[in-house]
């Protein structure tokens, strides 16, 4: 039989932890799965921290989460002297590019970060942070493995399809094995993130004008609104004109109105409030 689990990948990415072993040493540890022998029966395991390979049956191996991914990762880079060896190329590749040390370019990255994260807010941010990170968990194997940029965008669809094939549990094989299913589940990723990006953030509501007391200052919608319609203009011409004609004074003919006050307000030499005219008796 071979792969039974289907963890062996090339090149090698499927992080598994030792459980239940005679070496307590081993137990709990993590390493990456290399190859499987179907001879004997058992899987060929890199060792994270020892750097050691060792063959284990399958009931001694779980499938590393990917905390445990991450971790695992991080003890890959720490422990070991190739990727020590990348490490010191990249750091020498970007003082080249940059002509800073990279402890400079770093912290100029943390202060761009956070003016992004002060003028677009931390949610946006964060996703793309999150997002990229993905990204670069995807094609971690081809960055590892000091491949081109060409090569880790040509392989980036073999990638995502094996990070289904690990990840998703029953019908991860059935997606990845399909390009129609495998394009749906990142059109629908991309869809979400999209969506999200551009619209967790639209346009705050203005705030109301605060008062002296600290609370929010409702404005003033006038009550009341002098209405005239065309009749009741043209009643009022005839009324002064009919005044006018028979010499009476200003106003003579208009109706008396009581005006009452709107609550609150004060009348005084300076009040101006009009208010609405009263339709005239028709003769």
């Amino acid at each position: 039989m071979s792969d039974p689990n289907g963890w062996v990948t090339n090149p090698p990415a499927t992080i598994v932890k030792v459980v239940n072993t005679s070496r307590e040493v081993l137990n709990g540890k993590l390493g990456i799965v290399l190859a499987y022998q179907s001879d004997r029966g058992r899987y060929v395991i890199a060792m994270a921290v020892s750097q050691e390979q060792v063959s284990l049956k399958p009931d001694n191996l779980v499938k590393g989460s990917w905390m445990e991914q991450l971790q695992a990762q991080y003890e890959f880079m720490k422990n070991n002297p190739q990727v020590q060896q990348q490490l010191q190329t990249y750091y020498r590749r970007v003082q080249q590019m940059t002509g800073q040390k990279p402890e400079y370019v770093a912290a100029a990255a943390g202060v761009v970060l956070l003016a992004c994260i002060y003028f677009f807010g931390f949610s946006r941010i964060m996703l793309v942070v999150s997002f990229a990170m993905l990204v670069a968990l995807v094609v971690q194997p081809d960055l590892a493995s000091g491949r081109s940029a060409r090569d880790v965008v040509r392989n980036a669809p073999m990638r995502f399809k094996e990070t289904i094939r690990q990840n998703v549990p029953m019908i991860g094989h059935r997606i990845a094995n399909s390009n129609m299913l495998t394009g749906l589940v990142f059109g629908v990723m991309m869809f979400f993130f999209v969506n999200a990006l551009v619209g967790g953030g639209g346009a705050s509501r203005a705030a109301a004008p605060m008062t002296p007391g600290g609370g929010a200052a409702t404005p003033y919608v006038p009550t009341t609104k002098p209405v005239m319609d065309r009749k009741m203009l043209e009643d009022y011409y005839k009324m002064g004109f009919y005044d006018g004609k028979d010499g009476l004074d200003f106003g003579t003919s208009l109706p008396v109105v009581e005006i009452e006050l709107p609550k609150g307000v004060d009348a005084g030499s300076n009040f101006d409030w009009v208010p609405p005219p009263v339709a005239p008796t028709p003769s």
